[in-house]
This record gives structure tokens, C-alpha cells and sequence, in this order.
């Protein structure tokens, strides 16, 4: 009887670790997202996904370079597919009453170091406007 008691509390455990919920941030929270993860921000839950990392051509921080370079990175934030930049413009978007900023793109370039994607995280600011 006993280990039937405790094989059902093992399997209810199991379930409700898996029906927990992403991390959650207020606005005006920054946060950090690694490639292909998703989070939900505020009361009404908007979603937050870091899709992918399109480029990254900044300057490694152990080389000269003529030009700074930028990383460019793809975001879902609801259903809306947004590109954010480090370097050139845009660097942060309004999507109606959300305001979303690209803060920085992890990890930074090193001469010769090749990072993979899954390397990259990204920190965001969101807010309501």
C-alpha cells in the first residue's frame, strides 16, 4: 500500500514540474534569453522568443578594425517577427503599447574563438508605452 502511496506522489510531482510556467518578467525588467528561448512578460503575458542570430560581424575585442560591425539579431514578440541591431539602427521597436530594446548580444567576438549558436544570448529591455 505504502509504495503505491508513493509511486502516485512521484507521478503528481512529475506532472506538475512539468506544467510549470517559463520565467516571468514585469516591464521594465531586463532579462536575458538564450537562442530559442521564450519567456513571458507583464499581467497579460506577452511572449518573448530570441529566434535567431542573423549576423554577427563586431569587431572581435582583441583586433584593430576599421569599422565597429553589428549583430543582428531575430526576436517574436507575440505573433510579430521583429530584427534588432547592436550597431545600426534599429536597436529597439514599438509594437502598439510595447516598446521592445535590444540591450546586448552575447558573447562577444574573440580573434580566432568561433562561437556556435547556441553561444548566443540576448539581454532586452520591455516596457509599456
Amino acid at each position: 500500500m505504502k509504495s503505491i502511496f508513493l509511486y502516485l506522489l512521484l507521478m503528481i510531482c512529475t506532472a506538475c514540474q512539468s506544467s510549470l510556467t517559463p520565467e516571468q518578467y514585469d516591464y521594465g525588467d531586463e532579462f536575458d534569453l538564450a537562442i530559442g528561448e521564450k519567456t513571458r512578460i507583464g499581467d497579460n503575458r506577452i511572449s518573448v522568443e530570441f529566434v535567431d542570430v542573423l549576423e554577427d560581424s563586431r569587431c572581435p575585442s582583441n583586433a584593430n578594425c576599421i569599422w565597429a560591425g553589428n549583430g543582428k539579431v531575430q526576436l517574436k514578440v507575440q505573433n510579430h517577427d521583429i530584427i534588432l541591431n547592436t550597431y545600426l539602427e534599429p536597436h529597439d521597436t514599438t509594437i502598439t503599447n510595447i516598446h521592445v530594446e535590444l540591450l546586448n548580444l552575447a558573447p562577444y567576438p574573440e580573434y580566432p574563438r568561433q562561437f556556435e549558436k547556441d553561444d548566443y544570448y540576448i539581454r532586452l529591455l520591455i516596457t509599456k508605452k
